[in-house]
């Protein structure tokens, strides 16, 4: 089970100085902190209030929004079957359901949920439990009493993925107080303001060591660190992801780092050989259903998959065995 809460963050972690009269998260603090559930940070794309239909692109598909800048693949892109999250797990038998605690036919999300392999789709028209409203909007609390009502009788190893979707807008007063001017951010700043709590809590033994405590993981990785902590078996293009991940910690419309923790802009001209082919493994998930590797985003692992230059362009051949 997988729960993106709606501006779900810590603003402790990177304002230093701010302080509360009440604690806000006590529980989810403590639970980060047991030995037996997995945690860090989302390093995400999306803009302080905003983007949760890039949030769960990421997340699903295991692609990054640095390479979809200025655009939302939910509206843009997603006009056919794609591989996802949902698509692996149905392939393998398991029931797909998502669950949108807004109006069902925001960010063309009728459509796409089908076209990444959701068997069920509930938005808040479908919601048959009693509805609290904080601002206009639904709050987090009909979706979990939709979820237990949901999911009372499963009497089976269950797994929850827990993350925000991207940091809370808050009003422009309060920025300034802290950034003397916010648009005009420095590479690490920007990097702290775009970042996100998670955890994996299972009722059953998980691998505690698919992550080290409180790392900082882009969103494109998550469903993968979700596969290993779990114990689930991966993709070859999640093989993939976990290799690249070793390479490049985070992948975001923001920046990028290497395993040594140094940050990058994410130009074109500072694109490694290592994101320039997971730019063209997007671009084949994406766009080019036609020469997609066949099985590369949908089989089981258990085989291995090489791949080396053509001619020093961004094609390669890929060879499973």
């Amino acid at each position: 089970m997988v729960v993106m809460n709606e501006s779900f963050s810590d603003l402790t972690t990177y304002l230093e100085g701010y302080e509360t009269s009440t604690d806000p998260m006590p529980y989810v603090r403590s639970l980060m902190k047991r030995d037996d559930v997995v945690s860090g940070t989302c390093a995400v794309s999306s803009d302080m209030g905003t983007g949760t239909a890039n949030s769960e692109f990421e997340f699903l598909t295991g692609n990054s929004m640095a390479y979809f800048k200025g655009n939302t693949p939910y509206v843009q892109f997603i006009d056919t079957e794609a591989p996802s999250l949902a698509s692996l797990l149905a392939g393998r038998g398991y029931s797909t359901m998502a669950m949108h605690a807004y109006e069902r036919a925001g960010c063309n999300r009728v459509k796409v949920y089908d076209r990444l392999g959701f068997e069920t789709y509930k938005g808040i028209e479908d919601f048959d439990v009693d509805l609290d409203y904080a601002r206009g909007y639904p709050t987090d609390e009909a979706n979990y009493r939709q979820l237990i009502k949901d999911f009372e009788t499963v009497d089976e190893p269950t797994v929850v993925l827990f993350f925000g979707d991207h940091e809370p807008r808050l009003s422009n007063e309060f920025y300034s107080s802290w950034f003397t001017d916010e648009n005009e951010l420095d590479l690490e700043t920007t990097a702290q303001l775009h970042k996100t709590p998670f955890f994996v809590w299972g009722n059953y033994n998980l691998n505690t060591e698919s992550i080290q405590k409180d790392s900082v993981v882009s969103l494109n990785y998550l469903s993968t660190v979700l596969f290993q902590t779990a114990g689930v078996q991966l993709s070859p293009y999640q093989e993939y992801l976990a290799d690249l991940r070793m390479e490049h910690p985070v992948i975001t419309a923001r920046y990028f780092t290497t395993a040594f923790g140094d940050k990058a802009g994410t130009a074109p001209s500072a694109f490694t050989d290592s994101i320039r082919e997971y730019q063209w493994l997007q671009y084949s998930c994406v766009f080019d259903r036609a020469h997609r590797i066949p099985g590369f985003y949908s089989q089981e692992s258990g085989r291995q998959y090489i791949w080396w230059p053509c001619d020093g362009t961004l094609q390669r051949e890929w060879v499973f065995c």
